[in-house]
């Protein structure tokens, strides 16, 4: 298969997709394709289904009714651990780190899916591939912390072990659930430059919800993402390229008072 073939295929694919729980609609029947190496952000107020979205396609939770194809297969007939992680990494928005744990081991954790049960707890005694879990931290920029405990790091410090433990388990596709909601606008901005710099690097899928309403904001800019899609109450409201996003879709999906603004979006007008 030839280079741009690989880059346009459809990588994950979502066929009249819903969820409920306990009778309560969180996703209404929805369909949407994503091709491999696609950069896409979700947005949408609380409670309008992202995170329920990104488990879906993470095979997280399964679907109620509908089908997911994850790298040509039924996501539903893929097994944990090994066989799926080979496609699908997610970045919770509580980045699962083992508090009383190094930061070493809890990026090797990303390799536990390829390890035995074995192999996994004699590495918890004798780090094994540590110069693998040592490289991906020198690339988030925190090496120096590999021995220090995740309970004493930050929350941008915790961030970047999460990005790191990614590198090492080196997922087709990455998914992360708010990874900037608890940072400051800088430390944000550098989070997202880092993690969609990685998933061009090395030609990953992402997708990553972000919760804001700033459309002038780099974490939600086309420098970042080439795609969003905005779910309100379950529903895809709008799924178009990143330039095309104007401030009255915005108001539209968060139903804000509207304003009138001078650049209404990213260098396109508003809509009509």
């Amino acid at each position: 298969m030839k280079r741009n073939e690989v880059e346009t295929a459809v990588f994950l694919a979502l066929n009249a997709v819903q969820k409920s729980y306990n009778g309560q609609t969180a996703l209404e029947p929805l369909s949407l394709s994503v091709n491999a190496g696609e950069s896409i952000a979700v947005i949408g107020p609380s409670g309008s289904g992202k995170t329920t979205l990104l488990n879906l396609m993470a095979g997280v939770i399964q679907p109620d009714s509908g089908a997911i194809m994850l790298g040509g297969r039924e996501l539903s007939g893929l097994r944990p651990g090994g066989e799926l992680s080979r496609l699908v990494g997610v970045i919770h928005q509580q980045f699962d780190l083992v508090p009383q744990l190094s930061v070493l081991h809890n990026v090797l954790a990303g390799r536990l899916g390829d390890w035995g049960l074995v192999q996994s707890l004699l590495s918890l005694v004798w780090p094994r591939e540590r110069h693998v879990a040592l490289q991906a931290l020198e690339r988030v920029g925190i090496q120096e912390k590999a021995a220090e405990r995740a309970a004493r790091l930050s929350g941008g410090e915790k961030q970047r072990v999460a990005i790191a433990r990614l590198l090492v388990q080196d997922p087709q596709m990455i998914i992360a659930d708010e990874p900037v909601s608890s940072l400051d606008p800088a430390r944000a901005e550098d989070i997202l430059d880092m993690l969609t710099g990685i998933a061009k690097e090395r030609g990953k899928t992402l997708i990553a919800s972000i919760h804001t309403l700033d459309i002038s904001s780099t974490d939600i800019s086309s420098s970042y993402f080439s795609r969003v899609i905005g779910l309100r109450e379950g529903r895809v409201q709008f799924d178009l390229p990143m330039h095309e996003l104007s401030q009255r879709r915005l108001t539209s999906l968060y139903r804000l008072p509207l304003r009138v603004e001078k650049e209404t979006s990213v260098g396109v007008p508003a809509d009509s």
